[in-house]
């Protein structure tokens, strides 16, 4: 139901009774001006307010979406070259040589901002904490057990960082098309 119709609604209500049993001769009509005109400033009071209200409430998701969308311009390409440095500790992972996975320092800088990102900035974290864990286990001495964490870790770690770019690309590609 529309506003305006509401607005018509309630003055009718106000307006008609004094004219059901016909015209009325001593009707005073600065008072009925005077309430019908209170009635419709407090529905203008209240209409005013609630679009500002939602003005406010579209410009904070506008803001919002704009942080979202400068924090997975600068993740996205860190996203990628994780992906290499990945690539890289697979290929020099031999038996009892590990090397620690250095990420860029953007992650760092930006963890307390993923949450902006919503489901992506939760697989970013999930990616920074099992990273974290990767390099921890990696300074500690090689035995067979921590052979196949590290295996796991490193599995977790490429479908971390692939599921990351997947749901960080269509934040990171918003708008690009608008240039």
């Amino acid at each position: 139901m529309s506003l305006w119709f509401e607005i018509l609604l309630v003055l009718a209500i106000f307006a008609v009774p004094p004219f059901i049993d016909g015209w009325p001769y001593e009707i005073s009509w600065p008072a009925w001006i005077q309430a019908v005109g209170s009635v419709l400033a407090i529905f203008v009071a209240i209409y005013i307010s609630w679009w500002q209200h939602n003005r406010t409430v579209e410009r904070e998701d506008r803001d919002r979406e704009i942080k979202a969308r400068s924090l997975a311009l600068a993740i996205f390409p860190a996203l990628l070259v994780a992906k290499i440095r990945l690539k890289e500790v697979r290929k020099n992972f031999v038996g009892q040589i590990i090397v620690p996975l250095e990420f860029p320092i953007v992650f760092a800088e930006s963890i307390d901002r993923l949450y902006l990102l919503g489901e992506a900035g939760a697989s970013v974290q999930q990616l920074w904490s099992t990273a974290n864990s990767f390099n921890s286990l990696a300074k500690e001495t090689i035995t067979e057990e921590n052979l196949i964490a590290i295996e796991e870790l490193l599995d977790n770690l490429d479908f971390n960082i692939n599921e990351s770019i997947e749901l960080i690309t269509p934040i990171h590609d918003k708008g690009a098309t608008r240039f």
